[in-house]
Formats: C-alpha cells, structure tokens, sequence
C-alpha cells in the first residue's frame, strides 16, 4: 500500500524519487542468486543495496504513476535528473543514466493530470532540497490549490 494511503486521504504530495535505483538487503549473503551478478553496493554489514537494472527502473516509473494517479490531492512529482540516491551520479557505483531515463520516461508516459517538473540537479544537491522546501512552502500557503505549484 505505499504510495497509496495519502492519495485516497487527498493529502498534498510532493514526490520524488529518492533511493528508487536500487533495492535493500542486509548482509550480502542475503541477496537473492538472481541478483548476485548486478551492481551491489554493501553500504554497512546490515546493508547490501543492488541496482535496478532499465526495465526494472520502467516498471517502477510505471507502477508509481499509476498509484499516483488515483490521488484525490495535489501531487507534484520533481526530478533529479542528475541522480536518484548518493551512489546514483557520475563517477558513483549505481551511476546509470539510462536506467534512470527508462524510470521517467515511463513515468511521463504514464501520468495523467499530474505536474512533474525535472530539474538538472541531484538528490543530494542543497539546492534540490532548497527547490523542494519552496514548493512545500507553497502548499502550507494554499493548501486548497489543485497543485503544490498554485499556491506560491
């Protein structure tokens, strides 16, 4: 049920996707054989992170506008386009442009009436965050608007 509860209780969202590159297990003797030949990234010894390869990443674009576009809210989607998570960018070890593009590609494809709004920033970028922080900003000022956008 992620991603849905908010949007049928029409609260206001603001969404984007951070960390969606890759998938969590814990020690690496906990990743499925499957996975084993992919990008893995062993964070800690309780965290052993595997990138999503490009279909992967459209499936995961698609299945995210879908629940989005059931909201009975505002929503806005942003979009990083220089990177989803701290190992996604250039020189990092989930670096993947093109798994990433698959992602929106599928979610532009996919989204109805929903703004999305793609900057050329990373994730982690402070003013990525400072971008976001002004579009909550405009939601507390008009939290009736029909997109976080209106209310600034």
């Amino acid at each position: 049920r992620r991603m849905e509860v908010a949007g049928e209780l029409g609260i206001p969202q603001i969404v984007t996707p951070g960390n969606a590159d890759f998938i969590n297990f814990l020690s690496p003797d906990t990743v499925p054989e499957r996975y084993r030949n992919r990008r893995i990234h062993r964070h800690n010894p309780q965290a052993t992170t595997v990138r999503l390869e490009a279909e992967e990443m459209e499936l995961l674009g698609r299945t995210i506008a879908q629940k989005l576009n059931r909201s009975r809210g505002p929503v806005l989607v942003v979009i990083p386009l220089k990177g989803f998570s701290a190992w996604d960018k250039e020189g990092g070890p989930f670096y993947d442009p093109e798994a990433d593009r698959a992602f929106v590609r599928a979610l532009k494809e996919e989204l109805d009436a929903i703004e999305l709004k793609e900057v050329d920033l990373h994730i982690n970028d402070p003013e990525f965050a400072r971008l976001l922080a002004e579009e909550v900003e405009g939601l507390i000022k008009n939290p009736g608007a029909s997109s976080p956008r209106e209310g600034r």
